[in-house]
C-alpha cells in the first residue's frame, strides 16, 4: 500500500458513532471500538505492532460480547472491553487518500465469521 496521505479503515460498522476497527493512517495502526459516538482509540505502534509495506494477517475478534481483541499475524495487541457496540454491524474496508495521486491497496482474502459465545 502507498502510505502518504493514506488511511485505511477495516473492521466492522453499524454507522458513525458505532464500530469496531483496524485503521492505518501518517504510518500507524490504530485499534479503535466507538459506542454511540465514545471512541477508545490505541496507537498499536506503541504496543510494537509491525509498521512495515510487507503481508500481514489482521483479525479483530469480538466472540465474546463486550470484549474485542485486535490481532496481527496471529498476535494479540489488544484487548478492549470499552465502548464496544451492541449494535448489527457490516463489514467494511475503506481507503481514503488527500492526493490526486492514485492509491491502492491489496487486500488478499477476507473471512468473516458471525459465531460469538
Amino acid at each position: 500500500m502507498s502510505t502518504a496521505n493514506t488511511t485505511l479503515v477495516m473492521g466492522f460498522l453499524h454507522s458513525v458513532g458505532n464500530f469496531i476497527v483496524l485503521r492505518y493512517t501518517s504510518g500507524t495502526w490504530y485499534a479503535e471500538s466507538s459506542s454511540s459516538g465514545v471512541v477508545t482509540s490505541v496507537d498499536l505502534s506503541l504496543l510494537g505492532a509491525p509498521l512495515d509495506t510487507d503481508w500481514h494477517t489482521y483479525e479483530i475478534d469480538n466472540m465474546i460480547a463486550g470484549n474485542v481483541t485486535f490481532f496481527i499475524d496471529g498476535v494479540p495487541y489488544m484487548s478492549n472491553q470499552a465502548n464496544i457496540p451492541s449494535v448489527d454491524m457490516e463489514t467494511c474496508f475503506r481507503l481514503e487518500t488527500l492526493d490526486a495521486a492514485t492509491k491502492n491497496a491489496e487486500i488478499d482474502m477476507v473471512f468473516v465469521s458471525t459465531t460469538r459465545s
